[in-house]
């Protein structure tokens, strides 16, 4: 009997794709501030939510949620929902049919005169309504609140992009960017530049005596020219470097368990949204949405982030006539386009005051890219953090990249173009700029409990997942029923006749999940290559 197939897709070349109201939060406290590296000049903190619990009504599909709120300095307040299912890397799970449950103002909550808190406030959320056919035995729902008030204001050399929605896409384009699709985005901050050779430089010595191994050293024309030649894993453990030196948190760890001893620092791992700190203080990558939102600096429907003409005084790309044209790497400094770039121009920082969101050298982005991304469901939940590891039967190896470069053409460096390199891949063309969370703590996460909208727990001999590392394919299924099990692979699935085995003889499983290493090398490189798990 079969369960299930899997496609385990592996690019092998680079490609090229073609393809876009503020809410804010209150200032911390001044310890706060002082632990994120922020400067304020507020002294109230921010909203405070406590005592969160969900629970599963019995013989319903409704959770009932319960919490407490408190803020000394508000009248009123706004409360978000959202759900998660591996512990806060995704918010997955639509929220969408909630209910007020003690609270007539639902989202708002109203405090009255001298009030400061309210205590059990009850929200019920129909689970079967918004998630129908699912299981999850660790199921958590998140409780925001929000006072409208200001962010602490961006740290030297970022800014702040405001919280708000923005369409994502691009009207009219290939299958990679449509459909334009409404996307809510937090708070957040980002650097005014693209990472310059001279900080690269600093952070990556610092590192290296500091615990941190790189696959690249990275490669820049001068210090003030933006760094490349680095692959995803060097940008995202630079990130956490960076944090670390300048004694900020690190975001990024090993696993979910996000200890001190689990601070992602050497390798080249596959990191899942689970493994991120993303309410964390530190730098880190920017999301593949966030990135679109703060290139657009709030102009809606444009290609870039000017307007819909593109000419060689507006950014750097192959032939745009700069002074560094023809140079084996043709880069320009970073934020050459401040309005004294040659050929002459007028300054090219977007509304946000972020400079070459357009050209000069492409930007990794935490998401995983798959040609589908934006048709997933998962594209329009809040602070969307790309597709999940295996949607739709997929194993995902390719990271997206942002922003065109020096040696693409023009319509190249347009906001929606999409360019997919695996994660281990580097390039004189390939950058970063890099991303901090606000570092407001003004929610709540529940403890997990087990939800049941219809579905099921995960049959046996059903594949769990599978892993590429840099050595094998790992294969993993549920097995709780034991027997004799065939791996199988195709590179043509459609074709019934042409599955094979990949050991001779079948694997008798003994534990409840069972997991297989393929270390065959044509197939840890073919492009694209399916797996299955057959029960004899």
């Amino acid at each position: 009997m079969i369960e299930q197939v899997l496609n385990f897709e592996i690019r092998t070349e680079m490609k090229r794709e073609l393809p876009e109201s503020t809410t804010r939060w209150k200032l911390a406290a001044l310890a706060l501030a002082a632990s994120t590296g922020l400067a304020t000049t507020a002294d109230a903190a921010p909203p405070a939510v406590t005592n969160l619990t969900a629970t599963v009504r019995s013989g319903t599909n409704l959770v009932d949620i319960s919490f407490d709120v408190e803020d000394a300095d508000s009248d009123e307040l706004d409360i978000a929902v959202k759900v998660t299912i591996d512990g806060g890397g995704n918010y997955s799970v639509p929220a969408n049919s909630l209910t007020a449950g003690t609270n007539p103002g639902y989202p708002k909550i109203t405090f009255g005169a001298g009030e400061t808190q309210k205590t059990g406030v009850q929200i019920v959320w129909d689970a079967g309504a918004d998630w129908a056919g699912n299981f999850s035995d660790s199921t958590q729902v998140r409780v925001t609140a929000n006072d409208q008030s200001d962010p602490p204001p961006a740290p030297e050399g970022m800014a702040l992009i405001p919280a708000g929605s923005f369409m994502m896409g691009v009207e009219g384009g290939n299958i990679t960017q449509v459909p334009v699709h409404g996307v809510f985005i937090s708070d957040f901050y980002l650097d005014k530049t693209e990472v310059s050779k001279a900080l690269w430089d600093e952070v990556y010595n610092w590192a290296i005596t500091n615990g941190y191994e790189f696959g690249n050293a990275g490669m820049g024309v001068a210090d003030d020219h933006p760094i490349g030649n680095i692959d995803w894993y060097d940008a995202v453990k630079w990130c956490n470097a960076r944090s670390e030196m300048e004694g900020l948190d690190p975001v990024y760890f090993v696993d979910g368990s996000r200890t001190t001893e689990a601070v992602y620092r050497t390798g080249k791992l596959d990191l899942y949204p689970s493994d991120v700190n993303w309410d964390g203080n530190g730098y880190r990558l920017p999301t593949e949405s966030e990135w679109e939102k703060a290139a657009r600096g709030g102009l809606e429907g444009k290609l870039f982030p000017w307007g819909d003409e593109v000419t060689g005084a507006d950014c750097n790309f192959v032939e745009s006539g700069d002074p560094f044209e023809g140079a084996d790497i043709a880069t320009t400094p970073v934020g050459y386009y401040n309005g004294s770039q040659v050929p002459a121009g007028p300054d090219r920082a977007n509304g946000y005051g972020l400079y070459d969101m357009a050209g000069n050298v492409w930007e990794w982005c935490w998401d995983w890219y798959d040609d589908l991304s934006f048709q997933d469901p998962g594209a329009t939940l809040p602070d969307t953090r790309g597709l999940p590891q295996g949607t739709n039967g997929k194993v995902l190896t390719d990271r997206v990249m942002h922003s065109g470069s020096w040696n693409y053409a023009a319509i190249d460096s347009a906001i929606g173009i999409r360019l997919c390199p695996r994660a281990d891949k580097e390039s004189p063309i390939y950058g970063l700029r890099t991303a901090r969370s606000t570092g407001i703590q003004n929610f709540a996460l529940s403890p997990a409990f087990t939800l049941e909208t219809g579905g099921a727990a995960p049959a046996p001999f059903k594949i769990v997942s599978i892993t590429r590392t840099t050595t094998d394919v790992i294969v993993e299924w549920n097995s709780e029923t034991g027997g004799l099990y065939d791996v199988e692979y195709s590179t043509t699935p459609e074709n019934t006749e042409s599955w094979q085995a990949v050991l001779p003889q079948p694997i008798a499983a003994t534990t409840a999940t069972t997991s297989f290493a393929d270390g065959d090398l044509s197939r840890l490189n073919a492009r694209a290559i399916f797996y299955r798990i057959v029960r004899r």
